[in-house]
């Protein structure tokens, strides 16, 4: 090997505790093990005897708190792969496999070797960027995608030289901000588009890191640690025209790191005092035209606070985390919430700044430095129910920086190795529990006096349900009542079945909001229920003796396959069976249908009683086959009989193709 290992008997004693393996590369001896030492030297597991003398391999490896080991090596290519029990290589996090090459520890595969600062979806495409080089054994350079259904994070391009923190979706691009000086090669300072094949600059960018990106009113903001972009004079918020950055009023006298929007208004938060001139601790509203200050914004009384998430719920509630101790001049630790009109305290809050929020339905997520809530395990991650905080599982074994709803799952990103006791470098899914979806048809039509039943319906488990007419105060909470006084007369509703049932009164339209609730929350949608006028049928079978479903149109009461509104049309009997057919020169029964000579010549002669004046529509067709009727198009030959009826012949030369063995003829009744 070049000389002798420990030929002094002192020197021979190198090692503490043992060796697992060794190998040899480009004749050097390399060994690893459960060792902190060799040769008087900390080399933390891992080292290499150079001929005269032992030395480390970079800063070897770390698995705090617990004692790490290196159990095997393999060498290919010049570069070493070791593996054993870990979570640090050579001051980098990566688990239990990493590769020497280049002089440095690097990890193998499975996610982003770093820490995931934010996650955004478009369609089906889903984005990482944070401070990382590599994902699955790839370079990547800060920023990285795969499909929703791959679990394979691919490049960008060549990506940033710096960290990114910040994504948005906007005109059809990927915008990324963060602390970096190039993209794609090319010069962009803190802000670069991504049109899907090639990375360009963002006007003149700005001259410190950017920290959130977002859309509000069709428009892209940045926020960050700036005050120029260019000559233009910012303060730490600006808005993206189309060509240039421009400044957001006066923005603030700070910095800006989280942004959302509601009901017309931008939020911001971060480190700052004020907004528009306007005094506002930590965050504020711009509302497209002004700063306003959220109450007394939030603070603390002994350190230095910060805003770093914010998020909005469907009901206008604004939830802001950082590191304060305070919202409102209330007591509340890292977490609150903003009603619109003043502050709240969650429970007892979280043990440690708040990274990121998410809201979805009646729950809100966070994510950060935190390890419990009140004494409660959290590990990182939390959910607020509206009693209490609880943690989701095991965590994660590390802080959480951002956070993305999708679907059913929840994806974070962070510095992390674990979650739910399983390895996860960085980025995680969990699945949670989300509000219902409303899937029963939006439209529906009854008539007045008949019958009517529709059934609410939705996923994601629903427990309860509810409908409620506009203008109304919208429901709020799991387990909803239902209310049924304000409802259009003659229904009346069942919240545990969702079953909207009854005979409607009168005509009109009616706007009805359904409502479905669950653990997670309210979903709703709004049903416009068309009630037609009563139909001249119903009173004529009603007047029969006829009652509920068997005066409907299409009913038919007495099983002779014969509906209501066919004996309605032809003068036929209402209370009793009736499949009579009409007589030549008679005042009821169902059409006569006859084929005849004239002149020599087969004719198709159809014959029925039509009621004057009813509105009905009775349209003599005919056919080949059953389902190609037309209208017959000779004229019609019509007879009073009295006041209210009057007989109709039509006539006309049968018209069966050669090929046809046999035609079919009939009279189509409609209501009006």
């Amino acid at each position: 090997f070049g000389g002798e290992i420990g030929s002094d008997p002192e020197e021979f004693a190198l090692l503490e505790w043992n060796v697992a393996d060794m190998l040899v590369v480009d004749g050097k001896l390399h060994i690893c093990g459960f060792f902190y030492a060799a040769g008087g030297k900390v080399v933390n597991h891992v080292a290499r005897w150079n001929g005269n003398e032992w030395e480390g391999l970079s800063s070897g490896f770390a698995m705090w708190p617990y004692d790490p080991r290196v159990s095997c090596m393999v060498a290919s290519g010049g570069k070493i792969y070791a593996g054993g029990f870990f979570l640090w290589a050579g001051g980098r996090m990566q688990l239990n496999l990493s590769c020497w090459s280049d002089g440095k520890w690097s990890p193998i595969g499975q996610g982003p070797a770093g820490t995931v600062k934010s996650v955004l979806q478009e369609a089906e495409q889903v984005y990482i960027a944070g401070d990382f080089k590599g994902a699955d054994g790839v370079e990547v350079n800060h920023i990285a995608s795969r499909m929703v259904d791959s679990s394979k994070w691919q490049p960008l391009g060549s990506g940033t030289n710096g960290p990114v923190g910040a994504l948005a979706w906007w005109g059809g691009d990927l915008y990324v901000g963060g602390g970096f000086t190039s993209a794609g090669g090319l010069a962009a300072s803190n802000v670069a588009r991504w049109d899907g094949s090639s990375w360009s600059p963002v006007g003149s960018g700005f001259n410190g890191p950017v920290h959130a990106l977002g859309v509000w009113n069709g428009e892209l903001y940045a926020g960050g640690s700036f005050t120029q972009s260019g000559a233009v004079a910012l303060g730490g918020i600006a808005r993206w025209n189309g060509a240039a950055w421009e400044p957001v009023g006066a923005g603030t006298d700070g910095v800006v790191t989280t942004m959302a929007s509601a009901g017309g208004d931008l939020y911001v938060g971060g480190f700052f005092y004020q907004a528009g001139g306007v005094p506002a601790n930590l965050v504020a509203r711009w509302d497209g035209r002004q700063w306003s200050a959220l109450g007394d914004g939030v603070g603390s009384w002994s350190w230095f606070p910060f805003v770093n998430a914010l998020a909005v719920s469907s009901r206008g509630e604004v939830y802001a985390g950082g590191f304060f101790g305070n919202a409102g001049g209330v007591a509340a630790a890292n977490v609150a919430r903003w009603d619109g009109g003043s502050w709240s305290a969650l429970g007892q809050g979280l043990a440690g700044p708040v990274n990121a929020l998410a809201v979805c339905g009646d729950l809100v997520y966070a994510g950060g430095g935190f390890q419990d809530s009140g004494g409660r395990p959290t590990s990182h991650i939390a959910c607020w129910d509206g009693n209490s905080w609880t943690g989701i599982g095991a965590g994660v074994d590390r802080s959480v920086s951002t956070f993305l709803v999708s679907g059913k799952s929840l994806h974070v990103g962070g510095a992390f190795t674990t979650a739910g006791n399983k390895y996860a470098n960085s980025f995680a899914s969990v699945a949670i529990p989300v509000p219902p979806v409303i899937t029963s048809p939006l439209r529906m039509e009854a008539r007045a006096g008949q019958p009517f039943a529709y059934r609410v319906t939705a996923d994601h488990d629903a427990i309860s349900f509810d409908v409620r007419l506009l203008p109304l105060t919208p429901p709020s909470g799991p387990g909803l009542p239902g209310v049924t006084a304000s409802l259009p007369a003659g229904l009346a509703f069942d919240p545990t079945t969702g079953i909207l049932a009854g005979t409607p009164v009168g005509p009109g339209s009616y706007q009805l909001v359904l409502s479905a609730a669950n653990a997670a929350g309210t979903g709703s949608s709004i049903l416009t229920l068309v009630v037609g006028e009563a139909s001249p049928v119903d009173s004529w079978a009603a007047a029969a003796g006829l009652t509920g479903e068997d005066t409907a149109p299409e009913a038919t009461p007495f099983d002779d396959g014969v509906p209501n509104l066919l004996k309605f049309a032809f003068n036929m009997n209402a209370g009793g069976p009736d499949r009579s057919t009409l007589s030549e020169g008679g005042s009821s029964g169902l059409p006569l249908i006859e084929i005849e000579q004239t002149d020599g010549k087969p004719v198709l002669r159809v014959e029925f009683v039509r009621r004057r004046n009813s509105g009905l529509i009775y349209v003599p067709e005919r056919a080949e086959t059953l389902d190609s009727f037309v209208p017959m198009s000779a004229p019609q030959h019509v007879t009073p009989i009295d006041d209210e009826w009057e007989r109709v012949e039509v006539v006309e030369e049968t018209k069966v193709s050669s090929g046809a063995s046999r035609g079919f003829a009939r009279v189509r009744v409609s209501l009006p």
